[in-house]
């Protein structure tokens, strides 16, 4: 796939109902739901200058096949404490489900990286946070940059996300046995569900404002699953502070990802979980809930502060 397109980082251009700009994502049509479109500098706003930098950024990647609307939900409390957010639209989301198919995990990777390149250099010092396989692809990037210090990330915080799905002998995990055909099926059946939500439903906890595509796709799936073993055994590389959220019971992904990402990490973590008590919806995306955004976030700018206090040096990093 293409990548972020040259002048994306430059366009300051805003998204509306009546038009995608390029910095969505390389192919987008019209978007499904303009409140769900990208936002932040280098996507609907100018970057700081090459001799002015920023201070600090945090680049917000959303989960699979998500938007990044938990972000906005949470932007004006990062400002208070002096972060920018800048949130994209990983490719394939927020416009139809049919569009999904084009994509697979290393295409989002790919455009993580490649929007991180253009980013991080115009801050002092820049974060990653990611929710669900948004916070895989921010592991990505983070081993990725791991030992280049102009690119590096300051730390890292995940939410809900995988390194592990399927490992039944060497973890005791398994998330669903059909991940060992998608590759295979999904030629012939290339989603199952597929469907936009209804608009009018009713929520809970606030889980009515999740913008997102119904369903399970096949190939996108088959490529998440072959990604995560590569990254599993690249987290030693990861030299970012990280902070790995989850809730206990959660319906979507293992609870026990965060006690991985902690462990195995090579800059130091930490896992810390929520409990729900007896919520309804998938208790995935801790952004999105009423009952605990405002604590997961705090958790996650409390992990980056301490960071950017202890740290020894222009960029914050603790290692």
């Amino acid at each position: 796939m293409s990548s972020v397109p040259d002048d994306a980082a430059e366009s300051g251009s805003k998204p509306s109902a009546q038009s995608t700009p390029a910095i969505v994502w390389p192919g987008a049509r019209i978007l499904s739901w303009p409140e769900a479109a990208p936002f932040g500098p280098g996507l609907d706003r100018p970057l700081p200058a090459v001799e002015a930098p920023g201070e600090d950024l945090i680049l917000c990647l959303h989960g699979f096949p998500s938007t990044p609307l938990c972000y906005r939900l949470v932007e004006g409390a990062a400002r208070s404490r002096g972060f920018d957010l800048a949130a994209p639209l990983m490719p394939g989301c927020g416009t139809v489900p049919g569009d999904i198919l084009e994509f697979s995990y290393q295409d989002w990777v790919a455009f993580g990286t490649d929007l991180w390149r253009r980013l991080r250099p115009r801050w002092k010092r820049a974060w990653l946070v990611g929710t669900s396989v948004g916070g895989s692809a921010a592991l990505e990037i983070a081993a990725a940059f791991a030992a280049n210090d102009a690119l590096s990330p300051s730390g890292i915080a995940t939410i809900g996300s995988p390194v592990v799905l399927n490992a039944p002998l060497r973890r005791g995990m398994m998330k669903s046995a059909l991940l060992y055909f998608a590759g295979a099926l999904s030629p012939f059946v290339p989603a199952m569900g597929a469907a936009m939500p209804d608009a009018a439903r009713e929520g809970e906890d606030g889980d009515e404002r999740w913008r997102g595509y119904l369903g399970t796709y096949a190939a996108f799936s088959h490529s998440l699953q072959k990604g995560l073993r590569s990254l599993e055994r690249r987290l030693g590389s990861v030299r970012a502070p990280a902070l790995a959220l989850h809730e206990v019971r959660d319906r979507m992904i293992d609870p026990r990802n965060a006690r991985i990402i902690a462990d195995e990490t090579g800059g130091g973590g930490e896992a810390r979980y929520f409990d729900m008590g007896d919520a309804g919806h998938m208790r995935h995306d801790l952004l999105l809930y009423d009952s605990t955004r405002d604590r997961a976030w705090s958790a996650i700018l409390d992990h980056f502060d301490a960071i950017r206090e202890a740290g020894d040096g222009p960029r914050g990093r603790m290692y």
